[in-house]
């Protein structure tokens, strides 16, 4: 009985001080009805196929991470065509919302994988006792190491020049494997990180989404995807013994539109979220899982909270 009064003290303790920010900050599950379906976006057509993946492989469960910055132009001139400055954000400055502010760092993003893992590891527990394994078990490391000088490797170019606005298809493609290649050959210049170690790739990328660009106004920001290059446009790393032709591409954030509404002494917040479920979805597709929602109309199929269909948006609000 003790302990039983003892848990419900602790409990309580832990969520009072929730509730009692509740009472100003009243975030809503109200879905708009234009965000229901998923966006698509060009460059999926193209870049982005269902993958084989070997359950058995070596190096099966385990992901590399790298975060990506891009270079000094959006500090100098904010492009309206992207959201964000270019950095990752680390200070909380105006942030509308509790959930997923920043500082967006090493730590921050540890803890988001930290979660996915624990969900593929719950979701496989039912698989595991048919195949009699332990389920899946995933690795992560994130580069550049927190003790670094920087936080993130730097690209040459601006988010605007990897995805420009208003560009042909053909240049679209080339600027975005521009990107991918970017990435990649910039990290290989780290010699504490070893690509024959890894069967998966992420790449986490300062500002927000294509996706989630609610209102429109934002063309330039890069699509979140499974990214899949096709013969011939691979990145090879480690001095000539690693091809990499695959990664999860996501956002360090999908609050950017923010729409707030005052009712009855509430604060009411639309248009937020956390990048858990994109990072799973997105991550889902390495694992050779495929899109659940209706690919020809782009609306929910199975449902809309299973995490390769509609779930894997992260919009909470």
């Amino acid at each position: 009985m003790k302990i039983y009064l003892l848990s419900l003290l602790i409990v309580g303790g832990l969520l009072y001080p929730i509730l009692s920010e509740a009472r100003e900050f009243r975030p809503l599950k109200k879905q708009q009805d234009n965000f229901r379906s998923r966006k698509i976006h060009p460059l999926e057509s193209i870049l982005s196929s269902g993958r084989k993946y070997d359950p058995g492989c070596r190096n099966g469960d385990k992901l590399l991470v790298l975060l990506i910055e891009f270079n000094d132009e959006e500090l100098e001139t904010d492009n309206p065509e992207t959201t964000g400055l270019g950095k990752f954000q680390q200070e909380v400055g105006d942030y509308p919302i509790m959930l997923d502010k920043p500082p967006h760092d090493h730590h921050f993003f540890s803890l988001h994988l930290e979660a996915m893992k624990y969900y593929y590891h719950a979701a496989s527990l039912y698989y595991s006792d048919l195949l009699n394994h332990s389920g899946f078990d995933l690795e992560y490391d994130i580069y550049p190491l927190p003790d670094s000088e920087n936080i993130a490797f730097t690209l040459p170019q601006s988010m605007a020049y990897y995805t420009p606005s208003g560009a042909s298809f053909d240049l679209l493609i080339s600027r975005f494997e521009e990107y991918f290649y970017d990435a990649f050959t910039i990290a290989d210049q780290d010699e504490n990180i070893d690509f024959s170690q890894y069967e998966h790739f992420m790449l986490i990328h300062a500002g927000s989404d294509w996706q989630h660009d609610i209102f429109g106004n934002t063309p330039s920001d890069m699509p979140s995807f499974f990214i899949q290059l096709g013969e011939g446009k691979e990145v090879i790393v480690d001095n000539g013994t690693v091809i990499i032709d695959h990664a999860c591409n996501v956002p360090e954030t999908i609050t950017q539109d923010i729409e707030v509404y005052e009712d009855s002494g509430f604060t009411e917040y639309y248009g937020y979220g956390v990048i858990n479920s994109v990072m799973v979805h997105e991550f889902g597709h390495s694992l050779g899982f495929v899109d659940l929602y209706n690919t020809s109309n782009f609306y929910p199929g199975v449902g809309y909270y299973d995490i390769m269909d509609s779930g894997g948006l992260g919009r909470i609000g």
